[in-house]
Formats: structure tokens, sequence, C-alpha cells
């Protein structure tokens, strides 16, 4: 049975040979660490995982290197949202997004639990933007569209307070 690693695997190694890219094993490490992470990961925290989990060491710098090279291949998106990645995933379980797709995907990101669903826009709706683009004499390069939740600052449960910050000052003064 193929796991959704596999399956991204196998969409890189096809993606990197299309494109005569060499395929290091740093780059299949950082995928694998997407593709496991139950929420979308800033560089600095895959790098800490990654330095965690593999013998060998990585840097930052080198992560985000990572990061861009699998942004440039659809494969992974940055959430500006929340300023981390993620990689695509989809109902079919994890599915890059090749070249020749025209889907967007809209990501529902919630900034205080950093939960994120992805849902692909139609190809009418896709095909229109590029329409207005064209109108426009602009090339649509990358769209992605990200909605966020209101953060809702709740004091007692954001920070474990059993009383309001405002009922404990007042017992005081």
């Amino acid at each position: 049975m193929k796991t959704n690693m596999d399956s991204a695997l196998e969409q890189l190694q096809s993606l990197c040979a299309r494109n005569n890219i060499r395929l290091t094993i740093q780059r299949k490490q950082v995928l694998d660490l997407l593709i496991n992470a139950k929420q979308p990961l800033s560089a600095y925290e895959l790098t800490r995982l990654y330095n965690k989990r593999f013998d060998k060491r990585i840097i930052a710098t080198s992560v985000y290197r990572i990061l861009e090279f699998f942004i440039e291949l659809r494969m992974a998106y940055r959430l500006d949202t929340v300023n981390k990645f993620i990689v695509r995933r989809r109902q079919s379980g994890l599915t890059p997004n090749t070249q020749d797709e025209e889907n967007v995907p809209v990501f529902a990101v919630c900034i205080h639990c950093n939960n994120v669903h992805e849902i692909p826009l139609s190809n009418a709706l896709t095909q229109n933007m590029q329409q207005i683009a064209d109108k426009s004499s602009f090339r649509v390069v990358h769209v992605s569209v990200e909605i966020d939740r209101p953060f809702r600052f709740n004091p007692l449960t954001d920070f474990g307070l059993k009383r309001s910050p405002i009922s404990v000052l007042s017992d005081r003064y």
C-alpha cells in the first residue's frame, strides 16, 4: 500500500527528472517532515525537527532554499497569514500541483491554532482570473488565496487563567 510520502516522492522524482534537477537526500527528508506535520511549519520549526530526527544537521538557510525549491515546483506553499509552509493536500491524499494543473488553492487558515484546510477553486474561476490578467497585459504566475479566521483572544483559555485578569486586578485594588 502506497503512503502519502511514497506518492509525493514519486511526484517529486518525476518533476525533478522532467526539469533535470537533482533530488537530494535533504530535500526528501524535508518533504517527509512537511508531509507528516499535523499543521503548517515555519522554516525554523522544520530546522529543529530535522536536527532532532536526522543524523546530519541542517541550518535554517538550507531549509529556506529547500522550501523555495518546493514552492517553485508547486509542491508546497508559503502561508503568508501565519508565515509557515504547508504541502499541497487534496481529498484523494497528498497530490503535488504540477505545472499543467490549473487549480488555484484556497487555504482556510486559523491564525489561532494554525489549522489549515485546502479548498481547490474550480477551473472556470481560475480561467476567469487568467482572462482578467490577459486583458490587463499581465500573466498569472502564481496565485493562492488565504482566508483567515479572526483571532478571538480569550485570556482565560489562552493563558490558562481561572479568572479574568480584570477581576484579579480589581481584587487587589
